[in-house]
């Protein structure tokens, strides 16, 4: 017992780093994901307050990421911005949604991932989470101006030309927002943890072509609105590649799973169903059924085969010889064999007349001859047929059920 106890404690964790207790399947409660979600924002304040210590520090890498990326012919920030700040409607659109689609779009799909997927809820918020953790210690050590600081460059700040409401550069915005936090990208992070969810458990054709397009119209927002280089949307990329990496570590499975069966939409993996699915929970007194055996499985043998009495022959009947041992009872075996030829009966439902077990003299009979008696099951109108029939059926059931 004590050697079964251990080995299956190895095999679970064996999985991943954490014990299997911490790394469930169900849903999780909604108070613990309210907790870590103000974990996060406690930490993201926490270096927003180191603001005013890494502003220089933030112009100067701001500017020699810009350098770089010419150097490399990776800068297409300048002509994106400069093209789409011509259209008024189109860039003060794109303010917006750089605004307020960052927040909108992921809750959305946390809540959706909760409610109707449960299984990958776990794994998949701990990657959004670690890739969030990471970015924010990013922003500690390696404050990054955004390109619409660099004016001296070409570059267009668009919230302050168009005066857009809530953008991280807007007035009253900007003083609880961290302005030099740009690498890397958690636009990118968010917009492709989202697409990535979507794609991978949505059930609809469009809902996961949307995921595959939203984080590529949020690269093309963030570059349009001066808010972010190239570098930073591939420090996102690979900021959530690495989120991934460590979700797998912890847990040892993939992030997003598919449940056969009932899907996890109505019901938590681990929980009991509710409603009409619900099956009812076998007796106590009941023993388990284990699942292995150690040994191959006994034959049950084929169940006997029970005939209505309704469907019995008659007595005097006798199954053909080829039928015989295939459903036939011990009295039809034992039976004689009849000759089948006589008048028949007009009522089906009525008993014969003595009269009626008699045959006329037919053409050959000899005047002398007795008359010859027929068989009760000879003067119902259809009855042979129906009789072949049925024990035709009852052979090839009997032959299914052997098998």
């Amino acid at each position: 017992m004590t050697n079964d106890t251990s080995a299956a404690s190895s095999g679970a964790r064996r999985g991943g780093l954490l014990p299997a207790r911490l790394r469930p399947l169900s849903r999780p409660r909604v108070w613990v994901e309210l907790a870590f979600s103000a974990a996060l924002y406690v930490a993201y304040d926490c270096t927003r307050s180191l603001v005013p210590d890494h502003r220089i520090a933030a112009m100067h890498r701001a500017s020699w990421i810009w350098h770089a990326e010419r150097v490399l012919h990776l800068d297409p920030e300048l002509a994106v911005n400069h093209a789409v700040n011509h259209v008024r409607w189109l860039i003060v659109g794109m303010n917006y949604y750089y605004a307020t689609l960052h927040f909108v779009v992921t809750l959305g799909v946390l809540v959706w991932l909760y409610a109707r997927h449960a299984a990958s809820y776990r794994s998949a918020r701990t990657a959004l989470y670690t890739a969030t953790l990471l970015a924010l210690i990013g922003f500690t050590f390696f404050a990054l101006a955004p390109p619409r600081f660099l004016t001296g460059d070409g570059f267009v700040d668009t919230v302050v030309v168009h005066h857009t409401w809530g953008s991280w550069g807007s007035g009253h915005v900007s003083s609880v927002s961290n302005q030099y936090a740009a690498m890397p990208s958690v636009h990118i992070v968010w917009s492709t943890w989202s697409g990535l969810t979507l794609a991978a458990l949505a059930h609809r054709t469009w809902v996961r072509v949307l995921g595959v397009c939203y984080p590529l119209a949020t690269f093309t927002v963030i570059l349009a609105t001066a808010n972010h280089f190239v570098a930073d949307a591939v420090g996102g990329a690979l900021t959530l590649a690495v989120g991934f990496l460590i979700q797998r570590l912890l847990t040892g499975r993939m992030a997003y799973q598919r449940v056969s069966g009932d899907r996890d939409r109505r019901h938590g993996v681990g929980e009991p169903p509710t409603g009409p699915d619900a099956r009812p929970a076998p007796p106590a007194d009941r023993p388990a059924t284990p699942l292995t055996t150690a040994g191959p499985a006994e034959r049950r043998p084929a169940p006997a085969i029970t005939r209505r009495p309704d469907l019995q022959d008659p007595p005097g009947r006798r199954c053909p010889a080829r039928w015989r041992g295939m459903g036939a009872s011990e009295e039809q075996r034992a039976a004689p064999t009849r000759p089948r030829w006589g008048r028949q009966h007009p009522d089906p439902d009525g008993p014969p007349s003595p009269e009626s077990r008699t045959r006329s003299p037919g053409p050959g009979d000899g005047p002398g001859d007795p008359p010859r008696r027929t068989s009760p099951a000879d003067l119902v109108p259809g009855r042979r047929v129906r009789d072949r029939l049925r024990l035709a059926l009852q052979m090839i059931t009997a032959a299914l059920t052997r098998k």
